[in-house]
Parts: structure tokens; sequence; C-alpha cells
């Protein structure tokens, strides 16, 4: 379920450059052909896992955090899949894809609706303790995640004793993230001087005792065949929260009516989900042993670990501004971020916008079109999950016979991945980094200002900076997503420590200016710090292993600069002849249009056109061979460097 304000550059979601990696893996797109036999078939859904879906890992899982403030959901249908790219036979087929992208749709459209109409109804302060508040609930929800609704996906069949149990302990983790909620609810007021966040905390607290058990009600019901009806459930669950929301914020029931969307939606997700659930049929199973707890909760280690630094480093930006500049500016800072982060979540997020506000980590582990690893098919990282033996893709043995989900070891790492799909990968995000947020910088203001109304015109004037910030995190996250698929998981960590102390030195240097009128861009440019951080990062390890040309990317990095610099130039120009934000939009919007038929007519001389085509820089002409002359007598055959006769 997501809310919030949609904000939130994501982590490395599963899709985006996630799905362009398994393209790459599954044979869908070819980097050694050309435009025509690039796609072999439509795009497979990614299946994010967003933190209301299920409380899974999130495995790199966040990226900038806004945390801002509408309460609207968009789980994406709880489509969580096996990790090695298998399918579900429940989820599988093309019509359970156009659901899901249904349900994305609706989520964007009621996240966009909600947070215009709290932006007109709410104060800027009631929303910056509305931010802080539910990025407290994030970090709860990531650390109280056991993955009962992956483990749900990645069963081989799903019987009643086994939902049933699912249901149960969903309930159980639930209840106990409630309570460890409501006891920690004073502690970011104490912290960032918000007394407001408190009661905001324990209302949105109250979502714990019923989303984890809607996520496994969905979950079981995608399982069962029945994705229309859990996409269904899934949207008038949110549209439902969203109603509630706009009702106590109109009867002046605010701003605890920002806080009641989460519980509202989670309980009526839970109510149709269960009814649709119990009157579905499901085999009986074995019948005679009781489902293990064990074989339901899966806890990784790893992604615990570096999903919490993520959620950290995407949260102190908002803390700082909180606690430096107090309420009402963290809520100019979310309203904003709320937009610029919203394709990121979207674009790494697989077309939805993630509960926490960020997308999650790529779990792309590229099988035989991109990774080279030991024992693909049986081992549990570079392995498919619909090899010929049976087994899970992730497992490594075979799935038990009454069809309940074996415990699942930790995957094996992926040995190495192919020069080819890692400079399409990051070359995907280049574009979409700078050539992407360039437009977006210049017509992203006149956006926000139509979308929250009037008086909201220090946040519109942060939209450039933010986009810099996101575009920064969109290429962290990517990269992210590649050193996970390689099976890196030191780098990761190594890189992320890297972040969070580039991005709290960034802090540092600007709070001599806390004071002045400046105060909120220069704290969103000592956002983009720690990501830009850790991409430079990024590229030394990888040009010092092979895996990329550091000269290249850095070439197509000016590449989709400059298209980015002229496209939001001209949007800005033509956005600042008129005067009101309507007008004001539609000129940013109708200037795009020079530079998109210009970059469509040179599109082979672009570096994602070379990257899509397999096609690198040519090369200098290596020196012809000297003739053998009776004045040059060949060396002997042992000596080094002998010419070939």
């Amino acid at each position: 379920m997501s809310v919030g304000d949609g904000g939130g550059a994501a982590g490395p979601g599963r899709g985006g450059v996630g799905r362009l990696l398994r393209g790459v893996r599954a044979g869908r797109v070819s980097p050694g052909r050309g435009w025509g036999a690039r796609l072999r078939r439509p795009w497979a859904s990614a299946g994010t896992e967003s933190v209301a879906s299920a409380g899974t890992e999130s495995g790199a899982g966040a990226g900038t955090e806004s945390g801002a403030g509408d309460g609207t959901e968009s789980r994406g249908t709880g489509s969580r899949r096996g990790t090695a790219g298998a399918t579900p036979p429940g989820d599988a087929g093309p019509g359970a894809d156009a659901w899901r992208y249904g349900s994305a749709a609706c989520g964007v459209l009621l996240h966009l609706g909600f947070v215009a109409y709290a932006a007109r109804h709410v104060s800027p302060a009631a929303l910056g303790a509305y931010a802080v508040a539910l990025t407290a609930v994030h970090l709860l929800v990531h650390v109280a995640g056991t993955g009962i609704a992956a483990s749900l996906h990645r069963a081989a069949t799903l019987d009643r004793p086994t939902a049933h149990a699912a249901l149960r302990l969903a309930g159980v983790t639930g209840f106990a993230g409630f309570a460890v909620a409501q006891a920690a609810a004073p502690l970011p007021a104490v912290l960032l001087h918000t007394p407001d966040t408190t009661p905001l905390l324990r209302l949105l607290a109250c979502s714990f005792l019923c989303h984890p058990a809607a996520e496994a009600a969905l979950a079981a019901l995608h399982r069962a065949g029945r994705a229309r009806a859990a996409v269904l459930t899934d949207a008038g669950g949110q549209a439902g929260g969203v109603a509630t929301g706009v009702l106590l914020l109109a009867a002046g029931v605010n701003p605890l009516g920002l806080a009641a969307v989460l519980p509202a939606a989670a309980a009526l997700t839970l109510g149709a989900a269960g009814l649709l659930l119990f009157r579905t049929p499901l085999p009986d199973g074995a019948g005679a042993a009781a489902v293990r707890a064990a074989s339901l909760v899966r806890v990784s280690r790893f992604a615990a670990g570096f999903g919490l630094l993520r959620l950290v480093a995407a949260g102190a930006p908002l803390w700082a501004v909180c606690r430096l500049l107090g309420a009402g500016p963290a809520g100019v800072y979310s309203r904003a971020a709320a937009l610029c982060e919203l394709p990121v979540a979207m674009a790494l997020g697989g077309g939805r916008v993630p509960y926490r506000g960020q997308g999650r980590e790529v779990r792309s582990l590229l099988g035989p079109g991109g990774v080279r690893g030991r024992d693909r098919g049986r081992g549990r990282g570079g392995g498919r999950g619909d090899e010929p033996d049976g087994r899970g893709p992730e497992t490594g043995h075979h799935p038990r016979p009454d069809g309940r989900p074996a415990p699942v070891r930790a995957p094996r790492r992926a040995r190495r991945v192919d020069v080819p799909a890692a400079r399409l990968a990051v070359t995907g995000a280049s574009a979409a980094a700078f050539a992407g947020f360039g437009a977006a910088a210049g017509v992203g203001p006149a956006a926000l200002a139509v979308l929250l109304g009037p008086g909201w015109g220090s946040a519109t004037a942060l939209v450039p900076w933010l986009c810099a910030a996101a575009a920064a995190q969109l290429l962290y996250s990517a990269g992210c997503s590649l050193d996970l698929a390689r099976g890196r998981r030191r780098a990761l960590l190594g890189t992320q420590l890297v972040v969070l102390l580039t991005t709290a030195a960034a802090f540092a240097l600007v709070l001599p200016w806390r004071g002045s009128g400046h105060a909120l861009p220069l704290f969103a440019c000592a956002a983009a710090a720690g990501p830009a951080a850790g991409h430079a990062l990024q590229l030394v390890r990888w040009g010092r292993c092979g895996l990329v040309r550091v000269r290249e990317v850095l070439r197509a990095h000016a590449v989709h600069a400059g298209i980015g610099a002229a496209a939001g130039a001209l949007a800005t120009v033509a956005g600042s002849t008129a005067a009101e934000p309507g007008p004001a939009l539609l000129y940013g919007l109708l200037a795009l249009a020079p530079v998109a038929v210009l970059c469509a007519a040179l599109h082979e001389r672009l570096p994602l056109s070379a990257a899509l085509t397999g096609r690198r820089a040519p090369a200098a002409p290596a020196p012809a061979p000297r003739p053998r002359t009776p004045d040059r007598a060949p060396a002997h055959r042992r000596a080094p460097g002998a010419p070939v006769p």
C-alpha cells in the first residue's frame, strides 16, 4: 500500500532499469541487434514488492524519502514474484499484467488527487509533521517485515491450511508492530521538536492491525488465480481510504484526517480480500502436517540491514529540514519532493507509487543472457525459476509435495554480469536521469503550482533543485541494482556508508546558511551530494573490474545532461511568458517538442541507441604488421612477441 506522498526516489525497484536487466536475461532485449529486433515480446510486469505489499525485505530498498503527505496507497496488487524472474502459475498471463498496470494508474490518480486536496486544506506545518510521522512508519514497517505474502507467491501451489496459517501469522506480526509503534510514537517529537507528530504516528500505527493480513490475503488471491479480484479489491481499498481522509478533512478533523487514510484502506482491503478468499475454492492439502511458521517467514539479514541504511539516508534530508528549520519548511520540502520523486518511484518501482515513498530493490539476478554463475537453474542466485527440473527460483531444491513453501536459502551470488547488459542498464539510467529530470526541472514548477494551488510558491521554487537530487538518486539506485545482480553485497554496504557520510558532511556545510532565504535550496543540494558521491564510487569500481568504460559512461552523462539542459531551458523560457500556472505548463510542454523531434532524428547518434544495438565507440585501428625482410630475421619461437609466420 503506498501512500503518503508518493514521493520517493526509489531505491532500485523492479521496474525501469530492473525490467531492462531482466529483459536481457529473458531474451526480450538483444543488446547486439538492431532496433527492429530489440523487443521479441512485451515487457513482463516487474511485480515490485512495495512496503505495503507484505512488508517483504527491501533488498536495497529505499531512495530519497519525501514522506510527505497524502495517504493514497498504490500497492500494485501484490504482484511480488520469485526473485529470479519466475512467474508463479496464479500470476501468469498478459491479463494479469494488464490488471496490474490498471491498478498502478488508479493508484497514481488517487495519490495526485489526495495531494491536491490536502495541499488546499492542510497547513504546511501539519503536512511537515505528517511527513515525519510517515517516515517513522516506514522504518517500523521495514523492521517488522516478514515476507509472508512473498512466501505465498513463491509457493508451488496454495492450499487452504497454508492460506489460513499465513493470515493468522500476519495478524500476530501486525499486532506486534502496532504495539511497538505505539510505544515508539513520542520519539520523533522529542528528537525533531515536532509535538504534532505523536498523535499522527499513533493513528498511522493502527494500520499495522490490518495491513499485513490484507497483503497476505491479496497474495493468496493472486496465487489462487484471481488476479482481477485482487486488483479490484486493492483499488477499492485505496479509494475507500482516500474517501475517508477527504471526509474527515472536510469535517474539520485536521490533520488527523491525513493519518486516517492508511488504517481505513487497510481495514477495507482486509475485509473485502478476506471475504473473497473465504469464497475461493482451495485444495485441502495433505491435511496431516501443520504449517510451520518458519516456512512462511523470510527475513534476510542483508536485506534488513541494507534497507535500513537506505531508509535512514532517504529520511535524513526531511529530518534535517524539520529539526533545523521547523515543521512548516518541512511541509514545503515534502510537497516539492512528492512531485519530483514520483517519476523515480514509478520508474524503479514497476509503475507503482510505493508505500514507503520508495521503490523496491531490483532483485533482477540476471539469467542466461546476462549472468555467468555456477549451477544455473539449481543455484540460488543465478538460476531461473522455471527450470525443467522444477526447482524453485531461490530454494535450490524441490518444493514440498503438498505445495507448501519450503524453507528458502540465501541466494547464491551471481558470478558475472555481461558487459552489454551492464552498459545498457547504466546508459538507460543516465538517459532517464539527466534528460528526463532536465525536462522535469523546466515544466515541474508550473505542474506543481497547478497541483497544489496558490500559496505554495516556495515549494515550486524548490523543484529544479530537487530534480537534480532525484536524478542523482536514480543513477545511484540503478547502480545498486546492478551491484545486487552481481552479488556484490560488501560493495553495496560500503557504498551506502559513503553515501551516508557524504550526506552528513553536506548538511554540516550548509548549516551556517540555515537562517537565510536560500536554506531550502541549499538543503536540496545537500541531499543530492550523497547519491552523487555513491554513483562516482560505483563508476570507479566498475571501471577497475572492466564492467563498463568510465569514459564512455561520462560521455553518455554529458550528452544526456546537454539534452536535459536544453529541454529545461526551453520549457522555463516558454513557461515564463504566461502569468497563470495552467498556461505556463502548457507552453512548457509544447516547448519540449523541438528537443524530442531533434532526438528522434538523431537517435542513432545517441549513447542509448548505441547501447541498445550493442555498438561501441570506434576504437583506434591496430597498426599493420611490418613485412618480413632479409634485414629482419624472425624472432625465436619461444621469445615473447614473436611474429606468427
